[in-house]
């Protein structure tokens, strides 16, 4: 083709056409112009394609995370559902006559879960050049929401109630002084005898539980409970608005 090009130039020139030579090289210009202007359109292109393919793979990972995540508050809501009913259970005027000293011991609302967001993908996001992810601003922000001011909030929250769950420990453990039940998986120890009869363990517990301190722990474990219950389903529905918004976005 180039070839081809520069024949004609130079049989123009030997025929000494220069005005017909002057539109052909005008003319061989605008057709270089037109295809630089048509790679860099297709350059362009293929640059967006490439970025679109990025935010459609991450979006994807953002979703498969929260979804990571859902698993995570269903477990937790249930810890703190079945937590809260039992502290509830503990204030009322019950004297547990027909429950063990174990069970009785694992209605204490003692156990807390820790605080768990799966960040990979939003850490990659962080870590790219993208302007934005999903192309709707509101959706971009309400993602940097989910990942960083309420992720610390709840972590706080969560940090409160393992430090105060700590602190109860403590109290039932050491103070009440009776011996916690095994609660893990069966092993040699269970046949360890208490030194406690079954009648006096159960009576030492529920003078504990009844004494003023014990029911207000107990109370204060319960409002501590709710509270971490209420913010867990917040931001379970934040998370699966936010699926839901990805998806359609995909």
């Amino acid at each position: 083709m180039i070839k081809f090009f520069r024949r004609i130039r130079q049989r123009l020139l030997q025929e000494n056409r220069f005005t017909k030579y002057l539109l052909y090289a005008i003319g061989e210009i605008v057709l270089v112009v037109i295809g630089i202007l048509i790679a860099l359109q297709i350059n362009t292109w293929n640059e967006k394609r490439i970025e679109n393919n990025k935010k459609q793979s991450l979006m994807k990972g953002i979703i498969e995370d929260i979804k990571m995540d859902t698993l995570y508050f269903s477990y937790s809501i249930e810890v703190y559902e079945r937590q809260s009913k039992n502290s509830i259970e503990l204030l009322t005027d019950s004297v547990f006559l027909n429950i063990k000293t174990d069970s009785l011991f694992r209605k204490l609302p003692l156990t807390n879960t820790s605080f768990y967001v799966n960040s990979q993908t939003f850490e990659k996001i962080k870590n790219t050049s993208l302007s934005n992810l999903s192309g709707n601003p509101e959706l971009d922000n309400a993602i940097g929401v989910y990942y960083i001011s309420s992720a610390k909030d709840t972590q706080e929250q969560m940090n409160w109630e393992t430090n105060e769950t700590g602190k109860d420990e403590d109290f039932w453990f050491n103070q009440v002084q009776i011996e916690a039940p095994n609660t893990a998986t069966p092993s040699f120890s269970d046949n360890v005898p208490y030194k406690q009869s079954e009648a006096k363990r159960k009576q030492l517990l529920l003078k504990a539980i009844n004494s003023i301190e014990g029911r207000s722990k107990i109370r204060r474990a319960l409002y501590r409970k709710q509270l971490i219950l209420s913010s867990l389903r917040e931001r379970n529905e934040f998370a699966n608005w936010l699926i839901s918004e990805l998806e359609k976005n995909l």
